[in-house]
């Protein structure tokens, strides 16, 4: 297995994009400076525009992955962030062109501390596991 890499997950959410973001903010407690940007771009071919928030760099940490890990039932699976010599996470988040809810990317870019550990799959799943619970309590 590579020592470094990047590996993501798409997910989607029914919350609006904008409430799913603002709560990802809130409860993962990142400083935005310099994280945090929204982006508008263009749908090709279609003249719409669409909205797509974003925080990047931010470093997973130990502490941080067990608040994340505590708030998702039933998560039984433990994979120690400290065995990675980077472990940043990539939230973004895109507005449905149908306006019901919201894409979803969870992108982690890291480098172990050994090329024989395995990549950071169930610290990526678990976080995962998470923004779904979030959503749920956004929608219900």
């Amino acid at each position: 297995m590579a020592p470094k890499g990047t590996s993501s997950v798409n997910f989607d959410v029914k919350s609006p994009a904008s409430l799913f973001f603002q709560d990802f903010m809130v409860k993962t407690k990142f400083p935005k400076e310099g994280h945090a940007e929204l982006e508008i771009d263009n749908v090709a071919g279609t003249g719409k525009r669409r909205k797509r928030y974003k925080m990047s760099r931010f470093q997973i940490t130990k502490e941080w992955y067990k608040t994340i890990r505590e708030s998702v039932p039933n998560d039984e699976v433990w994979q120690n962030p400290d065995c990675f010599k980077k472990l940043e996470g990539t939230m973004t988040v895109i507005v449905k062109e149908d306006g019901n809810g919201a894409h979803g990317v969870w992108t982690v870019d890291y480098e172990k501390t050994r090329g024989d550990l395995d990549d950071p799959r169930f610290i990526i799943k678990t976080c995962v596991k998470f923004f779904k619970v979030m959503d749920e309590n956004l929608t219900s």
